[in-house]
């Protein structure tokens, strides 16, 4: 994190510190994070490269711009989807650091929060978010055995996927690449 975007954890609640670190810790640089104890010096959770903050576990998908691995986030200590793209073309960087920001600003119960865009050790972009479990729409309806039962929750699932287009519609965000699987 840069000295201007300090976290502070101040009785249970996040909150903006001043710019810069604590004016009695030299020791922490631009990518430290401080969280204070009191009123005495914080702790400093240095930020590791991508290669050491998180451990791949899986690949998840691949499109047309990325791949999205399962990785483990040692800050967070939490597993987490990570969206890599796998080209440095200038015109495919700026789309997806748009898609994070915009994607990032839709709070919705039912469109996956992103939690953050960064750079990995090689200069690549990429974004973690939450892993979503489950299996796709295409594979449920496969396995659908046609009851009134089934075909209610899949029909719940449809509704909470149009509700979730619906909102991103009504925030001026269309999505061009909407699949069942």
């Amino acid at each position: 994190m840069s000295r201007e975007s300090h976290v502070r954890l101040a009785r249970g609640r996040l909150s903006a510190m001043p710019a810069g670190p604590p004016k009695d810790s030299t020791e922490l640089d631009a990518r430290d994070t401080w969280f204070p104890e009191g009123d005495g010096p914080g702790e400093t959770v240095p930020a590791a490269p991508a290669r050491e903050r998180f451990a791949e576990e899986a690949l998840l998908g691949r499109g047309g711009m990325g791949e999205v691995h399962r990785v483990w986030d040692h800050h967070l200590e939490r597993y987490v989807a990570r969206k890599r793209l796998r080209s440095n073309r200038t015109d495919l960087a700026a789309r997806f650091r748009q898609e994070a920001r915009v994607t990032g600003r839709l709070e919705h119960p039912n469109i996956v929060p992103v939690h953050e865009l960064g750079r990995d050790d090689n200069g690549n972009w990429y974004l973690t978010m939450k892993e979503v479990r489950g299996d796709a729409l295409t594979a449920l309806l496969k396995a659908s055995d046609g009851s009134d039962e089934e075909l209610t929750r899949l029909v719940r699932i449809l509704i909470n996927v149009c509700n979730a287009v619906a909102f991103a519609h009504a925030n001026g965000v269309v999505h061009r690449d909407l699949k069942p699987d």
